[in-house]
């Protein structure tokens, strides 16, 4: 009686039972207990015969039982549900059940979502991993991290199955941006459930996290360029470094003084996740605090800080507060987002003395309208006054509806928002720079639309649930259209030396680098333009010489892997469009700014071969020489084999190369050199000249037969 067990035979006892008021009692009593067994053990029916259970549940349905479930709550009922589904033999009575859970799954608020979600990982993956439920199930994986339910159980049942980590982590660890946050996100959640569950002496989710495919996506996405990815990678590295020795070395060699900027911020938002469970991770606070002013630590450590200031508000707050005083207006802005992220007002004296400077701040004479804009936005965000008007009122309402099983509320809210995005694109669209006026709220629209749509999938998963034929789907594709557009309009011309309006311009690539990363998919129909979006950036690529270089650099690598990603153009056609119309340069933008490892393997070959042959500009220096052929067959050996003809042609024909150059190098005459030489070799550039003439063409570049 203690575990519950006795209910439960007396549920499959049920058909024995001749009084109909007797068997709704046991009936309703065995689906309580099931529904509270399985919150604790999966498999609660193991043990009991199915055959037993199969009458009993054949006499329920008849009676009716299994359908007067109101008396549950509906999470509870749906498990019940669920658990007798897959403790009965295939047949009409378990795929009766299975299309009450799917209803029930459809139609759920989130608790009952969740812990469906949760036991379908575990026995039918595939379901999981359907287009049907992605889109909800992307909304709920967002959630803030210390969100309370069952999230973290939900992210640890993706992670376990190789198939749904590879879907949801794997792969998007190199997608789009909303992609990869959610990735991140994942793992954030994850973490914190498998240490949780350790204390418990459960070691299973930290096996789980410590695999090769998830580890290798983690370390992907802590390298990721965009803060609002890897602060969520930093989160989950901070949390499992107190049951992995190895994460924790890294966070320390990351916080010295050897270390680059970009490890220091990764490394601090690590370390302020982990001080929420104390212990050997206090030493990091002093250098936290010693390093406050330098770029991005402040702002790194107080986004990773929302567990410390759930276990311990008051620790939380006078560390943000440290931080604030050293680095008030990255303090400021972490904040902003932090509390934004956890839908929490979260520290709230750094909050108050962050509000106190900003507004000491509008008081002066602030001339750079990005300044007075950021000044303003970040003086409601803190004071705790929600706009009640723009994008992101719908965006929200709609997340709200969908998260709670409310798709028509949903829909209809993600009309209104599209309905504010295209009054948002044709704003941007006839804005000037030159009046003061339009250029502040160019910024206010800016920021929001990159808080609200650029780094958020929320809008495109709801309007994925509506029909192929809604008109607010292509409302959603010509307002995207429109903003590129804008940008791009803006940002064309190459420029050098200072800009003005520096701080609005950077805004306007920051948000073309995150839309061209992928918020926007590119369909057929739509290829031509961004074909001409990636020549325009290629067209200012080549000469700009101003403070926006580097902006419009990462804008067009991020069009370049959009393009890939998306099956519109292939890894070797950017390597020879690119490289054969940036001759002098050495793409250490590309590099560092493509979330496609491919790209990065392809463009750092090519850096390395273009060094060796400047290094080879003597002929007589055999040795530089020969350090050219070692270095063509690195590029070779860059491409992905047999990924796709074209790739594979260049590929070979680069081997090819390679080996015949190798050869002819170690001749000491010409005539040790073999029949054929020479001609093998002009072969080989004869395919890659037509593969160079074939990837212009493609991305709609000028090319010569």
């Amino acid at each position: 009686m203690g575990t519950g067990r006795s209910y439960l035979a007396a549920f499959a006892s049920v058909h024995a039972l001749a009084n109909l008021d007797e068997r709704r009692q046991v009936t309703r009593q065995g689906l309580a207990m099931l529904a509270s067994i399985a919150e604790r053990e999966p498999a609660p029916l193991e043990g009991i015969s199915a055959d037993e259970l199969l009458l009993s549940v054949r006499t329920a349905l008849a009676d009716g039982l299994l359908a007067e479930l109101d008396w549950l709550a509906p999470a509870s009922a749906a498990i019940a549900l669920f658990e007798l589904a897959q403790a009965l033999p295939a047949g009409p009575e378990r795929r009766e059940l299975g299309r009450r859970v799917l209803t029930r799954l459809r139609e759920a608020d989130r608790d009952t979502f969740v812990r469906l979600l949760v036991a379908l990982a575990r026995t039918s993956p595939k379901v999981v991993a359907s287009e049907g439920l992605r889109a909800r199930l992307e909304v709920v994986l967002a959630a803030p991290l210390t969100a309370p339910g069952m999230i973290g159980e939900l992210a640890i049942g993706l992670l376990a199955q190789p198939a749904l980590a590879q879907s949801w982590v794997e792969i998007p660890a190199t997608g789009s941006l909303p992609g990869r946050r959610l990735a991140a996100r994942i793992l954030a959640h994850g973490a914190r459930e498998a240490v949780r569950r350790y204390d418990a002496g459960d070691r299973g989710g930290v096996r789980v996290l410590a695999r090769a495919g998830v580890r290798e996506g983690l370390a992907r996405l802590l390298a990721d360029r965009e803060a609002l990815v890897w602060r969520f990678a930093g989160i989950a590295r901070g949390i499992l470094a107190h049951v992995d020795s190895a994460l924790a070395d890294d966070i320390d060699r990351e916080l010295r003084s050897t270390s680059s900027n970009t490890q220091l911020r990764r490394a601090s938002a690590s370390a302020a996740a982990a001080l929420e469970r104390g212990g050997a991770a206090k030493r990091w606070i002093e250098i936290l605090v010693e390093r406050a002013k330098e770029p991005g630590v402040a702002r790194g450590t107080i986004l990773g800080l929302a567990g410390l200031a759930l276990a311990s508000p008051d620790e939380a707050d006078a560390l943000a507060l440290e931080l604030v005083q050293r680095a008030p207006l990255e303090g400021a802005e972490a904040i902003a987002e932090l509390r934004r992220e956890e839908s929490a007002q979260l520290l709230p004296q750094a909050a108050r003395v962050a509000l106190t400077w900003t507004r000491e701040q509008m008081h002066a004479d602030v001339t750079d309208d990005s300044r007075w804009a950021l000044l303003h936005a970040l003086e409601r965000e803190l004071d705790g006054n929600a706009s009640a008007e723009g994008i992101g009122v719908p965006i929200t309402a709609a997340r709200v509806a969908l998260d709670a099983g409310d798709v028509p509320t949903a829909l209809r809210e993600a009309r209104i928002a599209v309905e504010e995005i295209g009054a948002a694109a044709d704003w941007l669209a006839g804005a000037s720079d030159d009046d003061a006026v339009d250029r502040r709220h160019s910024m206010r629209l800016l920021r929001e639309l990159d808080r609200e749509l650029l780094a958020d999938n929320a809008l495109t998963a709801v309007l994925a649930l509506a029909g192929d034929t809604d008109p607010a789907r292509g409302q959603f594709a010509r307002a995207l259209g429109a903003i590129e557009t804008a940008l791009l309009a803006r940002e064309a011309k190459p420029e050098s030396g200072a800009v003005a309006h520096g701080g609005l311009r950077i805004a306007r690539l920051r948000a073309l680098v995150r839309l061209l990363d992928g918020v926007r998919a590119t369909s057929e129909s739509d290829l031509e333009p961004r074909l001409a979006a990636v020549r325009q950036l290629m067209l200012r690529a080549a000469d700009d010489q101003s403070a926006l270089r580097r902006a419009v650099w990462a804008a067009l690598t991020r069009a370049g892997d959009a393009l890939l990603r998306d099956g519109h153009a292939e890894l070797t056609d950017l390597l020879l469009a690119w490289t054969t119309t940036f001759i002098d340069d050495d793409f250490a933008i590309v590099r560092e700014a493509s979330m496609v490892p491919e790209i990065e393997a392809a463009f750092a070959a090519y850096a390395n071969l273009d060094t060796a042959t400047w290094a080879a500009s003597d002929p007589d220096n055999v040795d530089a020489v020969r350090a050219v052929v070692e270095r063509l067959g690195d590029l070779a050996d860059a491409l992905p084999p047999e990924q796709s003809p074209r790739v594979e042609s260049v590929r070979l024909a680069l081997a090819r190369l390679g080996n015949q150059l190798t050869g002819l190098t170690a001749v000491a005459s010409q005539e040790g050199v073999a029949a054929g030489t020479l001609d093998a070799i002009a072969t080989e550039l004869g395919t890659l000249a037509r593969r160079v003439f074939g990837a212009r063409r493609r991305l709609g570049l000028p090319a010569e037969d």
